[in-house]
């Protein structure tokens, strides 16, 4: 079974309590306000109506198909072919057994393979230890730091803009 799956409609409760969680908010740099239901179904309908050709947004699952997280491409830019990754494992219980590496394997190989991408990048907290060797074992590179460029629980955080290239993943 594929790790990753296009979200649906009865995702959205998961979803929802995921975008409240102030931890996940704060490592992923979502919406940054309470979330309600009507907030939810309206973020789920522009991303199913009017996301494509710019995002790519899926539910990471676990082997019996239950949600236990979110992984998309953003800000997919068709002519210059990069796009901007973004995941996270909302459901704690199923952290550190290999899905998030999984379901970004997967989302790498559908932005080089199937979007024909040159470039996938992303952001994460310098402080955060685990995403970051996460993306380095991914073949990930640091490009270079925003320097105290997220404010996060009263102080200022740098943070890290991460790659991966076709390229290096071919040879």
């Amino acid at each position: 079974m594929d790790i990753i799956r296009p979200v649906e409609a009865r995702d959205l409760t998961a979803l929802r309590r995921w975008h409240n969680n102030k931890t996940l908010r704060n490592n992923t740099h979502g919406f940054r306000f309470p979330v309600n239901s009507e907030m939810e179904k309206a973020w789920f309908d522009s991303i199913t109506k009017n996301a494509a050709p710019k995002k790519a947004v899926f539910a990471v699952q676990s082997d019996d198909g239950v949600i236990i997280g979110l992984a998309q491409l953003d800000n997919i830019d068709l002519v210059h072919r990069n796009g901007k990754l973004g995941i996270f494992i909302g459901d704690q219980k199923t952290r550190g057994k290999g899905h998030g590496k999984r379901a970004l394997l997967e989302l790498i190989r559908f932005g080089f393979d199937d979007l024909n991408l040159s470039k996938i990048y992303l952001y994460v907290n310098a402080s955060n230890k685990h995403a970051k060797q996460l993306y380095l074992d991914c073949e990930f590179i640091t490009e270079g730091t925003l320097k105290k460029h997220y404010f996060l629980d009263g102080s200022w955080e740098d943070l890290l803009i991460m790659s991966t290239f076709r390229n290096i993943r071919q040879s």
